[in-house]
């Protein structure tokens, strides 16, 4: 009835699992991880808690980490294999490790954000050395592009990784594209 509490159901029983009740109404989509691994909840609380994303049969709900901003979280949090978007009441947007919790990069956009991140770019593999010169390699796979946040100022782009500023467009709306060097735009 408050938008506070979420529960899980068995889809093959049709019986209600486990539950899980925030401080506050729950105002964005829940959302979960490519891998279906993480389950990220925010709310108008100030807070960001990430759950493990278990079956209904699960006894309760396991909390991996728990997180505040400074504002209400009104839109849902965007995520990458690694990595979760979220934009806040408090002007900002942020980047969390979404194994850790931890804040990567936080950045500024002098307005409320009250729509959820976009996304542009992929996912890419690399070969890293374990140790040094010689030692053996791993694959590692990463998001390269860019997040995009929309308020009343304009629509906001930061590169993913660094959170550094690429351009800011105050009669954009939307990103649609990324064509080589340019990103297409909905006015």
């Amino acid at each position: 009835v408050d938008n506070k509490t979420m529960e899980s159901i068995d889809l093959n029983k049709g019986s209600i699992g486990w539950g899980f009740r925030t401080g506050g109404r729950i105002t964005g989509t829940p959302t979960v991880d490519a891998q279906g691994e993480t389950l990220l909840v925010v709310s108008e609380d100030m807070s960001v808690t990430a759950l493990k994303a278990d079956s209904a049969s699960a006894h309760r709900a396991t909390v991996l980490w728990e997180a505040q901003t400074l504002g209400r979280n009104m839109c849902a949090p965007t995520l990458t294999k690694d990595l979760a978007f979220l934009g806040s009441d408090d002007n900002f947007v942020r980047c969390y490790d979404l194994h850790s919790g931890a804040v990567l990069w936080m950045k500024g956009t002098d307005a409320p954000i009250r729509k959820s991140p976009w996304l542009l770019g992929r996912a890419v593999a690399r070969e890293v050395e374990t140790a040094g010169p010689g030692s053996p390699k791993v694959v590692v796979e990463s998001f390269e592009g860019m997040v995009f946040v929309k308020n009343s100022l304009g629509l906001h782009a930061f590169e993913a990784a660094s959170g550094e500023e690429v351009f800011k467009d105050a009669r954009a709306e939307r990103p649609l594209v990324k064509v080589g060097d340019w990103v297409v735009t909905l006015d």
